[in-house]
């Protein structure tokens, strides 16, 4: 200390700030130490549900308790905090993880959590009677608007549709019929067929009149 002249002839060292002091002032409280906090090994108790929670050595038990109560804490208060919080659901199946924000897929417009928001990693094209797309049909899909966007880019396109709906809204909403008026028993390769079919037929359609290189075959 400071204002202590006394020397020992051997000096205790303090094991949390590592410096000397004498007899009278080498425990935490006598001069003020400010690492003991890492030398102080009580746990914490949650002052919502009562409970212990674990900390590592040296970890500030302040913010293990802010975690606990956001994460792990099953009281009515910390319960019903989450529950006004996070009140997004997942639409992945088996998923149980809610958001602060609303995220939804531009393609089957389906809430979604951060590790399932994009089509690749969740059940995308679900269509709301139990039927989806295929891989197949996924990647016929694919390859209709890669095929868009070249004819775009190329200038030759047909304008869009009236009553302000666009290409890609119509191919979606003749999909989505096909999908709700197609039987039971219908395989997924069946399924695939009719909307290939269809895809064509939409494409087929798009192509200018005028052109005499392309003509559609599908009758």
């Amino acid at each position: 200390m400071h204002d202590d002249m006394f020397k020992n002839f051997l000096p205790i060292r303090c094991d949390a700030c590592k410096k000397d002091f004498c007899g009278s002032h080498y425990s935490y409280d006598s001069h003020c130490c400010h690492s003991s906090y890492k030398k102080d090994m009580q746990v914490p108790i949650c002052p919502l549900c009562s409970k212990p929670i674990p900390i590592a050595r040296g970890e500030p038990p302040d913010k293990r308790v802010s975690d606990h109560i956001d994460s792990n804490c099953k009281s009515n208060p910390a319960i019903a905090l989450k529950g006004k919080i996070y009140t997004y659901h997942c639409s992945q199946r088996n998923c149980k993880k809610r958001e602060l924000v609303s995220i939804k897929c531009n393609q089957c417009g389906q809430n979604f959590c951060l590790k399932h928001r994009f089509p690749a990693d969740h059940d995308c094209m679900e269509i709301k009677n139990g039927r989806k797309l295929s891989n197949a049909a996924l990647a016929a899909l694919r390859r209709n608007k890669m095929n868009e966007s070249i004819i775009k880019e190329s200038g030759n396109g047909p304008p869009s549709s009236v009553n302000s709906v666009s290409e890609d809204e119509a191919l979606a909403q003749a999909l989505q019929e096909i999908l709700y008026n197609s039987d039971d028993y219908m395989t997924p390769e069946e399924r695939d067929r009719v909307v290939g079919d269809e895809m064509q037929r939409q494409q087929c359609q798009r192509v200018p009149t005028n052109s005499n290189h392309q003509k559609c075959t599908v009758s």
